[in-house]
Order: structure tokens, then sequence, then C-alpha cells
């Protein structure tokens, strides 16, 4: 009944079902004697940190706001059986790092163009958008002039990672923090690219009106 009303949640389904593939070797719980499978909490864990969940209480708080529709989604108990944030850590700690970091890169990785009026090249490559990341790094080398400690460090790499080719495209340096989206803004300027040909990204830190604005007049996504 609930599918019917909401179609589009089947996918959320599925990938619970994949779940439970991926960390069926990893849980060594007696399925018969648990109360949370490690699927479910691992999904739930999922939908959490993609509305803004950061640890594993929030986690655990979510589990119990949203109860009624994850039990619609996912095989979870009801509120009655609340788990605890150390139940989802233990969990947490069950499956490898790199076995969560390959199972969403087989899903996620790429990102395919909704517009069915493809353009010729993105088209002859299967469908995929370019996708582009950003990100910024204290530099371990550099430090502050007139500063004897070295643990004061004077400069940030900016840096612009072609994710399909796994190729460096274009860096720079900036003295704070702060100042990537002004790097990310040069660099993408200087790449020169065209409306509807590339997906970037970056962390919650540059989402800033600014770069918004920037990506929006270029037509990048």
């Amino acid at each position: 009944m609930f599918l019917e009303d909401h179609p589009d949640c089947q996918s959320l389904i599925d990938l619970g079902r994949d779940f439970a593939r991926t960390c069926a070797k990893y849980d060594t719980h007696d399925p018969d004697r648990i109360t949370y499978s490690a699927e479910a909490v691992l999904c739930v864990v999922f939908l959490a940190g993609l509305c803004g969940c950061r640890n594993c209480q929030e986690y655990a708080l979510f589990w119990l706001a949203r109860n009624p529709l994850l039990q619609c989604l996912f095989d979870i108990p009801e509120p009655c059986f609340m788990i605890s944030d150390e139940e989802i850590r233990l969990i947490l700690r069950m499956v490898p790092s790199d076995a969560f970091e390959a199972f969403f890169r087989s899903r996620f990785a790429e990102f395919r163009k909704a517009d069915p009026e493809l353009s010729k090249d993105t088209a002859e490559e299967g469908g995929f958008m370019r996708t582009i990341g950003g990100d910024g790094q204290e530099l371990r080398a550099s430090y502050r002039r007139g500063e004897s400690s070295r643990h004061k460090k004077g400069m940030q790499g900016v840096t612009l990672y072609d994710c399909d080719s796994r190729t460096v495209k274009d860096c720079t340096t900036v003295q704070k923090k702060n100042q990537e989206v002004d790097a990310f803004t040069k660099m993408l300027g200087r790449m020169g690219l065209e409306n509807g040909q590339v997906v970037f990204y970056a962390d919650a830190l540059n989402t800033r009106a600014s770069l918004v604005d920037f990506l929006n007049k270029r037509g990048i996504d």
C-alpha cells in the first residue's frame, strides 16, 4: 500500500536489499536473535546523513522521529524497541570502511544527465556527465612568515579534480580556509566549461551564494 502512494521509494527499498547482500559476510549476529539488522541500520544512517545528522546520537534520534516511515522502507522494529547510539556505533564498526566506499562508488560515482536532449559528445560517451570535484587542504609544508612555530600554517591548497580520469585539472593556494570559493570560481572559469557539460561538487563549507550564482550563470550543475 505504501509503494502504491510512493512509487519513487522503491529505489530506497532496493538499496536496503543491496545493503543486506553487502553486509551479509560481515554481520556475525544470529538473525533469529537480533532486533536490528545491520542493513536496516546502515540504510537509516545513510538517510539520516542526507538530512544533516552527523553522529550516532543524531542517527538514533532520526530513527525514532521517522520510525513509521522507516518501517515502510526497511525492516526495523516499532518505536518501543528504540535503538541506542552505542548499538549504531557497534554496527558501523562491523562493516569495513572500504566496503562502504566500494558499495557507494558502484552506485553513485556517475551522474546521468536527465535531459533527454543530450549533447552529441555526451550521448556518444554513454549519457554520463563529466564530474569535477573541488576541495581544499592545509599545506603541511607551509608556514607563516615571521613565526618560529611550524605548527602555524600559512596556506591552503585548493584543487580541482577530474573524477572520470582521476587527474588533477588545476590547483592554486589561498591564505585562509574560507577563501576556497574564490579559488574555485577562478579555476572553473579557466576551464571554460559550457552549459550541461559537467557536475561540480564540493563540501558544505563552500555552499555559498557567490559560488551557486557563479555555477548557475554557466549552467554547471
